[in-house]
């Protein structure tokens, strides 16, 4: 049994790397588990991939970058069969691309069930910061109240540097 808490680019790397257990209909995907009396019908969390471009850069290289991600966007379709990553498209999600793809429909709904994660240039400095919090109410006997009031404000500075 193999257990793999991914994307959906994973089918593409099992479709690359092992063709025959790809093509076997020995593998699956299932959906994000969910406990028994949920508060809250949650799937996993999942970073959004976006295209951005950096105002701080010459107006060419800007120009440059938007035609990049103009010919991206084009090619969403293509970018999925062949790299096996999302464009942020209702387009792309409604297509017969992506729906013919095996377990498209579990990733979907899951991502309708989750959350996206705010991934960015302070990113890990939060992550050290959620990891402490949870530590300091679980070994050193701080209540989980002050424990998210102090890490609400380190996030916060975070994101302001």
């Amino acid at each position: 049994m193999g257990m793999c808490m991914s994307g959906l680019y994973q089918a593409g790397r099992i479709r690359s790397d092992n063709p025959e257990f790809y093509n076997s209909g020995e593998w699956r995907v299932v959906p994000y588990p969910k406990f028994k009396n949920a508060v809250s019908d949650s799937a996993c969390a999942y970073y959004g991939h976006y295209l951005v471009v950096n105002a701080q850069k010459p107006k060419k290289n800007q120009s440059l970058a938007w035609k990049f991600i103009g010919y991206m966007l084009r090619h969403s379709e293509e970018y999925l069969s062949k790299v096996g990553l999302i464009q942020p498209t209702v387009t792309l999600m409604e297509s017969a691309t992506f729906k013919g793809m095996p377990y498209s429909d579990v990733f979907k709904k899951d991502m309708e069930r989750g959350h996206v994660v705010y991934y960015g240039e302070n990113s890990a400095k939060i992550q050290e910061h959620v990891r402490g919090a949870v530590e300091s109410v679980m070994l050193s006997g701080v209540s989980p109240e002050e424990a998210l009031k102090n890490l609400k404000r380190k996030a916060q500075e975070a994101l302001e540097e």
